[in-house]
């Protein structure tokens, strides 16, 4: 159980490091189009963004327990 434990705080930590890593010289992803949005000032994109993200990481965790139970 603890190895499962292991498994989904990694992937909670994954996903909370690859969405900023994305705001650093890239030219996709989520992060990119967080700081496009914020660029273009289009906060209703932004926070859209943000809100999937949101649910991306929700549904990772959740995929998580079922999977490795």
């Amino acid at each position: 159980p603890f190895v499962l434990s292991g498994v989904r705080l990694a992937l909670g930590i994954g996903w909370v490091i690859i969405v900023p890593a994305e705001m650093l010289g890239v030219s996709s992803g989520l992060g990119y189009e967080i700081l496009n949005a914020r660029d273009r000032l289009a906060y209703d994109e932004m926070l859209v963004v943000i809100l999937v993200i949101g649910v991306l990481g929700i549904a990772l965790d959740t995929l998580a327990q079922k999977l490795l139970k």
